[in-house]
């Protein structure tokens, strides 16, 4: 029956069940005749060490508190048997792993996967157990006949909370637009190693230089709230930052780094970093070619930084990599067909670098070797403007036509995800910055066209790609919207782009806390 009043707190008839049978990025299905039952959490042991209070005999203070790895947690889904097979009788035939999503939403119809105030997926669970109940009778009282029911015992080691967000633009003292950001926080708990942090917490974020004006790097402590210029600055009048990223060097020390992104004349591609929160950089030559710049960088840790460059004039980009947290570089990748605009890494030896023209290039050996990969035909003509890698056989890369390609097969075979248009728009025009979470979950940016103009748009999947939602700037930039994102975790992301009203774009898409 219709609600006649609008809820402070959700209950079990505003929930919806959904399966991926094929996995992350698959077709969706709504379990629509099924309940699901108490989820069991994932419990984890404690552990005391004790040492002797000197306070008096029998008495003993807790030196150390520890924990183990989370247990497996257990939740029941149940269904009344029908004439045809369920999709979970047909999962535990299969014995594969499947994604689980449960979703609560006060309005909307809830056979709509993308309408939800709140989720939960459980990643890659499996049917431990199965019952049967009420067969058959032989009813000897003549009471009502009962249905036959089964149940299924799901087991899974990852729940990850997700809730419908909200953008908010953060005010910011730049003029020109922001080309980069990057986190530089570490998470950490209160104690002995400092202050409580999360990842989000310290940014780094960079403008695009001005006449007799070098580019800026700022830096936030406060989620993006607040900004504050660096003290120094690490590149000349009319050299551009915009690549960013930050690795740690020891227990308390985060090294910063920027990109120049602009070619001068007379000067190879280049690389700055700071110590001290940009108090002082150190400038370090990448490679020894003039004019060239870079395009990208990704650090996986301080042992393994990559850079990808382009030299101008439609010629072929490189790669260089650093073992020693960038204080020196060495050419992994030369002679690229075209220039090198994107490159992740999946770990310390996968990483994937993309183009103009359709160029990819893979590594699964940290750099020692580069495979051509063939991209989807229909972008031949196309620049690959970002890309994202799950895994080794799982990557994503975004054109700057708007278009964003997947490949499950190591580059083997491609297929075209059409994504749909955010609300009011009516194209989406490139696709600038793609940022990996896991297997369900990661987050593009780039330009959408609304009502003619350029807006900036952020957009989230949480099955691996099947479906994704958005979110668009306040108000339209001067020439293209997002320039680069900075996801944090299923929750919360930054974005930064062009000029609006003034000054460089920060949006946040973030939960309401409350």
């Amino acid at each position: 029956m219709p609600r006649t009043s609008f809820a402070e707190v959700l209950d079990n008839d505003m929930g919806a069940i959904f399966i991926q049978p094929d996995g992350p990025n698959g077709d969706t299905y709504w379990l629509g005749c099924h309940d699901m039952g108490d989820d069991s959490g994932q419990s984890r042991d404690t552990t005391r060490t004790f040492c002797p209070d000197p306070s008096g005999r029998g008495r003993h203070l807790v030196a150390l508190r520890t924990q183990g790895q989370r247990a497996e947690g257990t939740f029941d889904i149940t269904f009344p048997v029908g004439k045809t097979a369920d999709w979970l009788e047909v999962l535990d035939r299969r014995n594969c792993t499947v994604p689980v999503y449960v979703q609560q939403s006060e309005c909307g119809e809830r056979n709509v996967f993308n309408n939800y105030d709140r989720g939960i997926v459980y990643e890659d669970t499996l049917i431990s157990a199965g019952t049967r109940t009420g067969l058959a009778s032989r009813n000897p009282d003549g009471a009502p006949a009962g249905e036959s029911m089964r149940t299924f015992t799901f087991t899974y080691m990852t729940a990850v909370d997700y809730f419908s967000l909200v953008e908010t633009r953060w005010a910011h003292a730049a003029t020109t637009a922001l080309l980069g950001v990057a986190t530089v926080g570490r998470d950490r708990c209160r104690g002995a190693c400092g202050p409580a942090q999360e990842v989000c917490e310290h940014l780094i974020c960079s403008d695009t230089s001005a006449v007799a004006q070098e580019t800026i790097i700022y830096w936030s402590t406060d989620f993006g709230h607040t900004w504050t210029a660096s003290a120094a600055d690490p590149f000349a009048v009319a050299e551009d930052a915009g690549p960013l990223a930050a690795v740690p060097i020891d227990k308390s020390t985060m090294r910063a780094f920027a990109a120049c992104s602009i070619t001068v004349a007379g000067t190879p591609a280049r690389v700055a970093y700071t110590d001290d929160e940009g108090a002082s950089w150190t400038l370090v030559n990448v490679g020894s070619t003039n004019t060239e710049w870079i395009n990208d960088i990704a650090a996986w840790s301080n042992e393994a930084i990559w850079v990808c460059t382009d030299t101008g004039a439609g010629a072929g980009g490189n790669v260089y990599f650093s073992a020693d947290a960038g204080a020196t570089w060495t050419i992994q990748l030369t002679g690229a067909t075209d220039s090198l605009n994107a490159l992740d890494a999946a770990s310390r030896y996968q990483v994937l670098t993309v183009g103009d023209t359709n160029e990819i290039q893979w590594t699964a050996d940290g750099g020692a070797h580069w495979s051509v990969i063939t991209g989807p035909a229909a972008q031949a003509a196309a620049d690959a403007l970002s890309c994202g890698v799950l895994d080794e056989h799982n990557w994503w890369v975004g054109y700057d036509d708007g278009e964003v390609w997947y490949t499950q097969d190591g580059g083997d075979t491609w297929a075209e995800r059409d994504l749909p248009l955010p609300e009011g728009a009516t194209a989406i025009t490139d696709i600038r910055d793609i940022a990996v979470i896991d297997s369900y979950c990661f987050w593009i940016c780039g330009t959408a066209t609304v009502g003619g103009n350029p807006f900036g748009v952020v957009g989230r999947t949480i099955n691996g790609g099947r479906n994704w939602e958005y979110w668009l700037a306040p108000a339209t930039g001067a020439v293209v919207g997002m320039n680069s994102m900075i996801a944090c975790d299923y929750n919360r992301a930054f974005a930064v782009g062009d000029v609006v009203a003034g000054t460089g774009l920060v949006m946040e898409v973030a939960e309401i806390v409350g």
